[in-house]
């Protein structure tokens, strides 16, 4: 049989016109679309259901943010706390509970008691959680808290707002604070000294206000450096200060031990002669200086 020539009178009078003009047909052109239209639904639905076009991410975890690092009372080990109040023990450190599955978001901070058997968990919002031999002395109810510090003994602690306002419970005495100082800047945290007697306020802008018998020896005034935390040193006659961009800056009898080059760090611990510390990254990385030993990473 001979093949169909397509110009040929028997073409056009099949497709009823010329083909050079068959797709200029409006109606032949709807029917096309909605031919086209019905098989790309179908495909799209065989293809989504079974799990080719499913996003990758589907069903995983999000990756923790880990916000502070704190050491145990011998320096043997140290806790590492997230945003929603995931705790995790390395080395000596004991898990004493912590607040996951309670819908939390917002933890800013953790501190130890000072034998080392509890700690504290503080919240933006201001709320205190104690476990194990931690007390609650009672908290805050304000949506710019940024850290806490214990006093001495263990037998109270200070909340310590963004505006720099210092609220004092259990034992803690009221020392001052910047809140209403012009100039000051957003407040980061906070430490206490060494005999548990004053306490240093640490601006986002790398500036230290002290407070009872704390005593200034420097910070990073002027020099456009933004803080994240500080650490103090065993006698507490010296102190760290840690920028965003993962630089130490030693002050006082505080030594430089090393730091890291990254955008993500979140606070640092010194080890319990001084002699060392850790920096702790958001991702839960670890990483140790001086004499301070690994004892892991969050995961």
């Amino acid at each position: 049989m001979s093949k169909l020539n397509p110009m040929s009178k028997v073409a056009r009078s099949r497709f009823g016109r010329e083909p050079s003009s068959f797709l200029q047909s409006a109606s032949t052109r709807r029917r096309l679309r909605r031919y086209l239209s019905s098989v790309v639904g179908a495909l799209l639905f065989v293809t989504i259901t079974s799990g080719i076009l499913a996003s990758p991410l589907a069903g995983a975890t999000p990756p923790k943010k880990f916000v502070a690092i704190v050491r145990t009372q011998d320096g043997n080990g140290y806790w590492l706390v997230d945003k929603k109040g995931d705790v995790e023990a390395f080395g000596d450190a004991v898990f004493y509970g912590d607040l996951r599955g309670l819908g939390v978001t917002n933890v800013v901070g953790m501190a130890r008691t000072a034998d080392g058997q509890g700690y504290w968990l503080v919240t933006g919002s201001g709320s205190i959680d104690a476990f194990a031999d931690a007390h609650f002395y009672g908290d805050l109810s304000t949506t710019r808290v940024v850290g806490m510090s214990v006093t001495g003994d263990g037998q109270g602690y200070w909340l310590t707002t963004s505006t720099g306002q210092v609220s004092s419970f259990g034992d803690a005495l009221f020392y001052g604070d910047v809140a209403g100082v012009p100039k000051v800047g957003k407040i980061v945290g906070m430490a206490t000294s060494g005999d548990g007697h004053g306490y240093w306020q640490l601006s986002k802008k790398a500036l230290t206000y002290p407070f009872g018998d704390a005593i200034f020896y420097g910070d990073l005034r002027g020099l456009g450096k933004t803080a994240v935390g500080m650490a103090l040193t065993a006698d507490g006659e010296g102190y760290w200060i840690l920028t965003d961009t993962g630089t130490v800056n030693a002050f006082g009898d505080a030594t430089f031990y090393g730091d890291l080059n990254t955008t993500d760090v979140m606070g640092m611990s010194a080890t319990t002669d001084g002699h060392g510390y850790w920096v702790l990254q958001r991702s839960g990385a670890v990483t140790a200086f001086g004499d301070a030993a690994f004892y892991g990473s969050g995961s």
